[in-house]
């Protein structure tokens, strides 16, 4: 979460529009999460 309050530093990409974030745990555990911002025009009761 540190691109959303712009803490990232040299890893924050300007203009970006999708985020990832990855978590490997113990015993082979992974999870990865996609971000996204709202899109321009579409609202919070719109799905896609």
């Amino acid at each position: 979460m540190s691109r959303a309050f712009a803490e990232a530093g040299p890893r924050q990409v300007e203009g970006a529009r999708v985020g990832l974030q990855h978590n490997l745990g113990l015993g082979g555990a992974c999870v990865v999460t996609l971000y996204r911002g709202p899109a321009e025009g579409r609202r919070d009761d719109e799905e896609g």
